[in-house]
């Protein structure tokens, strides 16, 4: 039976550091360099799940796409922190990723993206991209904020 606190969460920051120890005792830390996250995928499913653990384990806002068109708007008008993307091979998510290099707006904005098998050549071939990490899948998704944090 798990045990339950009936104290409050409670949060320590401290420079580029945030804390937070929840009523029920685990213990996250992020960066709090990082606001705001770009989440794109074309799974309702994923979008929930992805979602709600960055919001229940950080203080980030969460935004979210589910097409490449949408997700190159917000990447534009937002301008996030990092993109995370549960990536799908078709000629759209490439057509996407090569637009998002291109255009000056967003080409400095990191991408993470989310891999079903990650193969030695995917490394390299993301990297050439211009993408600065991947997540194989299945990951700890309470986690998911740490996994992004050791790509930036």
């Amino acid at each position: 039976m798990p045990v339950m606190s009936i104290y409050p969460a409670q949060e320590v920051t401290a420079p580029g550091l945030s804390c937070q120890i929840n009523p029920s005792g685990h213990f996250s830390c992020h960066s709090s360099h990082i606001t705001q996250v770009l989440l794109i995928t074309t799974d309702p499913d994923q979008l929930l799940i992805h979602q709600m653990a960055l919001e229940m384990t950080t203080s980030w806002t969460v935004l979210t796409a589910n097409s490449p068109s949408e997700a190159l708007e917000l990447a534009r008008s937002a301008k996030p922190d990092v993109i995370l993307w549960d990536f799908e091979l078709m000629p759209s998510s490439l057509d996407l990723l090569t637009s998002l290099r291109a255009n000056a707006e967003t080409t400095l904005i990191p991408i993470i993206i989310l891999l079903e098998r990650v193969r030695l050549f995917d490394q390299h071939y993301f990297a050439s991209l211009g993408v600065a990490g991947i997540i194989g899948k299945p990951f700890d998704v309470a986690n998911l904020n740490q996994c992004i944090e050791n790509f930036l």
